[in-house]
């Protein structure tokens, strides 16, 4: 049934008269040109230099390189971008990932394209990368639509509010460092004290919850450390790396990780 088709669900009449619906958890098929198309986060070329995924709910595009925002999204008649301070390196694309080699010396930076939004992870690859003043807190700056607001909730999430609808446009889970190396006691990539998975996406209206839930994790890692989300009134955001530990050369591999989603 047409009418009744959205990006989580599906819904096919019986011979019997009944409608049987099947709902995804997460969304399968996204809107484009006036048409269903399954969800393909796969990324390409875009006309203007940059690179977007092939389907997702959101407008969603990448930095190509150079001084073009580093992402832009937009969902439900909204716009947000981040920045990096610096020109960006073109990125080396691989399927739904845009790796920025070297944006610091030793640090990489990917995002990658999801069904609702992205997700964004800092890779400090030494430990005399980590050792680096700059990691201590990385800004991003930020703009957006008129009436756009962006505000930090108790658990360290963003929220990007309309404040003409008052409704939830764009949503951040708190960001997590973690270590991927094999002296982490709790296993390689074990988030400190945070879970980053989002919650269920509900693309027509925001969730109950629109941020992912704070969780009590195993206890840290020596050699990880929390990370901390932050905004401020010049409309920058910033991860603020807290007593990360650099280690050895050989067990110095440390990620900072965020998720952006649309609500």
């Amino acid at each position: 049934v047409a009418a009744l088709t959205d990006e989580n669900t599906e819904v096919s009449a019986q011979p019997d008269g009944t409608l049987v619906a099947t709902i995804h958890s997460n969304p399968v098929r996204a809107r484009k040109g006036g048409a269903w198309a399954a969800i393909d986060t796969s990324l390409r070329a875009a006309p203007d230099g940059g690179v977007a995924p092939k389907a997702v709910l959101p407008g969603l595009e990448f930095s190509g390189g150079g001084t073009q925002p580093l992402v832009r999204m937009s969902n439900a008649g909204k716009a947000l971008a981040l920045t990096w301070p610096e020109p960006l390196p073109e990125p080396v694309l691989t399927g739904d990932t845009a790796e920025y080699r070297e944006i610091l010396p030793g640090v990489d930076l990917r995002l990658t394209a999801t069904a609702d939004g992205f997700s964004q992870l800092v890779v400090v690859k030494t430990a005399e990368a980590a050792r680096n003043p700059a990691l201590a807190r990385l800004d991003f700056g930020m703009s957006g639509s008129k009436g756009l607001v962006t505000r930090q909730n108790a658990d360290g999430s963003l929220s990007a509010v309309d404040t003409a609808s008052g409704g939830t446009v764009f949503v951040a889970a708190p960001p997590v460092m973690f270590d991927s190396s094999a002296a982490a006691k709790d296993g390689p990539g074990t988030a400190a004290l945070a879970d980053p998975s989002p919650a269920p996406p509900a693309a027509s209206a925001p969730p109950a919850s629109p941020a992912p839930k704070a969780s009590t994790a195993p206890k840290s890692p020596p050699a990880a450390r929390t990370a901390a989300g932050s905004t401020d009134a010049a409309g920058s955001t910033g991860t603020d790396a807290v007593g990360t530990t650099a280690g050895t050369a050989t067990a110095a591999r440390h990620a900072a990780r965020v998720a952006v989603r649309v609500a």
